[in-house]
């Protein structure tokens, strides 16, 4: 049984705690928490907004954004509305939303990726845009970028995965 088989099976016999868990995830999605710096927020501005948008058109969901660290409490609202989504997905793409997810720590990117409005290196551009922004100000160890490398490499297989068919 391949990789991708025995992940969809997991998801299908878990379903309902899989939606639940993505639903909580997505109220800390890193899309969600805006920077207060001046040039990061421009940036995210830039890069998120247009994602932000599709997502909302895409689910019918618009979530709040903060510059704080607490989460947007009107986010809740979403739980019933997110489920609902999530349910009409076929098993294939809510494996790859999960999948994704949670390896970019941003279930928006992961729905965005699943269904075609962003590829694999843009998700992981927009959920890895303060880290990115971060190391052109610092540098980055070889440790970070191979960390960073395989993350790339594991979307760009659940991105294969959801277009093409499954992988091993």
């Amino acid at each position: 049984m391949t990789y991708f088989a025995q992940v969809e099976k997991y998801v299908q016999e878990n379903k309902t705690e899989i939606i639940n868990l993505l639903f909580d995830f997505s109220l800390h999605d890193t899309l969600l928490f805006w920077s207060t710096d001046a040039k990061l927020f421009a940036l995210q501005n830039r890069e998120w907004n247009s994602v932000l948008s599709q997502f909302a058109s895409l689910t019918g969901m618009r979530y709040e954004t903060t510059t704080t660290l607490d989460e947007p409490k009107e986010n809740e609202k979403h739980k019933n509305s997110f489920r609902d989504f999530l349910n009409t997905l076929f098993l294939k793409e809510l494996t790859a939303v999960y999948l994704a997810s949670t390896e970019i720590k941003s279930v928006i990117c992961g729905i965005c990726l699943t269904k075609g409005i962003l590829s694999a290196e843009k998700a992981f551009d927009c959920a890895f845009l303060e880290e990115s922004f971060q190391t052109q100000q610092w540098g980055m160890t070889e440790e970070i970028s191979e960390k960073r490398q395989n993350i790339q490499n594991k979307l760009a297989e659940v991105e294969n995965y959801v277009r093409n068919g499954s992988l091993s």
